[in-house]
C-alpha cells in the first residue's frame, strides 16, 4: 500500500480563499525539533501527508541508523520517491516547548534536502493541538495541561544546527493559564521577527549573510526564500577564518 507525502513541488488546496474567492494554497508551517544532540530547523507540518519523512542527505548527515524496508512512497502528482529505509522510534523534541516530545518512525527518502523533515498530519494531534485557520500559529497543551501557542518559524539558510541546551529560543512558547476562545489567543513574539503573517512574509525580501553576527537574542538566521534562491544547506556554513 503506497503513502502519500507532500514535498514543495505538490502541495494540496486549502480552503482559503484569495481574491474573487479564487482557492489558495495553505502555507506552511515549520518548527524546529531537537533530534539527538542536534537542532534541525526547517521541519514542516503538512496537513495533506500522511507519512513522516525525511531526506537521505539529512538522516545521514544527523548518523541516524535506519532498518532497509520496501514502502511505497508517492507524492500527489503520482511520481514515486525510493524509499531507503525506516527509522524506528526517532524521539522528536518540540524546541519552542522543550516537553513536547513526540517518538515516531520516520520513512528515510531519496529525495533532494527541500526541507529537514515532513511531519504527518497526526503531529499536531499527537501533541494535542491544532493549527489556526491562517496558519500562523499553532495551539497546544503541555503535559502539566498548559494551553501554549508558537508561531510558524520563517524558513532557516540551514537546516542542521548543534544545539546547545543554554541557546536562546527565539521561537519560544506563549504561555495562557486559562482557557478561552482560541480567537483571542496571544501570538507568540518570535525574537526580531515582526508580527506578520506568513502571506506577508512571503512579500518581504530578506538579503542573507551567512556570515553575519547572530543577536544573542535571535535563534539562527532565518530568511525567506524566492522561487530562484537555492535550497537551505544542509549545515551551517563555516566562519571564515581570518588567519587563514
Amino acid at each position: 500500500m503506497q503513502e502519500k507525502v507532500l514535498t514543495n513541488d505538490a502541495q494540496p488546496e486549502g480552503n482559503h480563499r484569495g481574491q474573487q474567492g479564487k482557492m489558495l494554497k495553505p502555507p506552511s508551517f515549520y518548527v524546529s525539533l531537537i533530534i539527538g544532540n542536534q537542532l534541525v530547523h526547517n521541519c514542516i507540518i503538512d496537513s495533506g501527508a500522511s507519512s513522516y519523512v525525511m531526506p537521505k542527505q539529512i538522516a545521514d548527515q544527523l548518523g541516524l541508523q535506519y532498518e532497509t524496508i520496501s514502502k511505497g512512497v508517492v507524492q500527489l502528482d503520482g511520481t514515486a520517491i525510493a524509499t531507503v529505509g525506516v527509522i524506528i522510534n526517532l524521539s522528536l523534541t518540540l524546541h519552542a516547548c522543550l516537553n513536547v516530545v513526540v517518538l515516531q518512525d520516520v520513512s528515510v527518502i531519496d529525495l533532494p534536502p527541500l526541507f529537514a523533515l515532513c511531519l504527518s498530519r497526526d503531529f499536531t494531534a499527537k501533541i494535542g493541538g491544532y493549527l489556526s485557520t491562517d496558519w500562523s500559529h499553532m495551539l497546544f497543551r503541555t503535559r502539566y495541561g498548559t494551553k501554549a501557542t508558537i508561531r510558524s518559524e520563517p524558513i532557516a539558510n540551514f537546516h542542521i544546527d548543534p544545539y546547545t541546551p543554554s541557546q536562546i529560543n527565539a521561537n519560544c512558547s506563549a504561555f495562557d493559564q486559562e482557557d478561552h476562545p482560541s480567537t483571542d489567543e496571544a501570538d507568540t513574539k518570535v525574537g526580531s521577527i515582526p508580527d506578520l503573517t506568513l502571506d506577508e512574509w512571503a512579500n518581504k525580501v530578506h538579503a542573507f549573510d551567512p556570515y553575519q553576527e547572530v543577536e544573542e537574542s535571535e535563534l539562527g538566521v532565518y530568511c525567506i526564500y524566492e522561487e530562484n534562491q537555492p535550497i537551505p544547506s544542509i549545515t551551517k556554513p563555516d566562519h571564515k577564518d581570518d588567519n587563514e
